[in-house]
């Protein structure tokens, strides 16, 4: 995957589209586009730079399905992306922490399965 789409521009990318004045469609950042697998799988990167750009990402990406509410009809996977991001968050032991690479796919995965 890392071969086709560089992490390196991709990732500030995805910040910049998660910014607070950013209209974005969660849906369809998160689903259509799995731009939220991508982020995840970027967890066992080994460059800790980059890996803490997926952290700001996740971070962004989950106050923002915390603040919005207005997708609730066309945004039905919602409670399952926010469950995932949340046990995520509370299996991180360290800061930026290096994730396996089957952890990172395999909740990538489950977040693409949520559609």
């Amino acid at each position: 995957m890392f071969d086709v789409y560089d992490p390196r521009f991709l990732l500030p990318l995805f910040v910049t589209l998660l910014s607070s004045d950013s209209i974005i469609d969660n849906r369809r950042f998160a689903i259509e586009k799995s731009c939220l697998s991508y982020t995840i799988s970027c967890l066992s990167l080994h460059d800790p730079i980059l890996r803490g750009t997926a952290y700001t990402i996740l971070h962004r990406f989950r106050d923002r399905l915390r603040t919005t509410s207005q997708e609730k009809k066309n945004f039905r996977e919602k409670p399952l992306i926010v469950y995932i991001l949340n046990l995520l968050r509370q299996s991180i032991t360290k800061p930026f922490a290096r994730l396996p690479s089957i952890s990172a796919l395999f909740l990538a995965r489950a977040v693409q399965l949520t559609a």
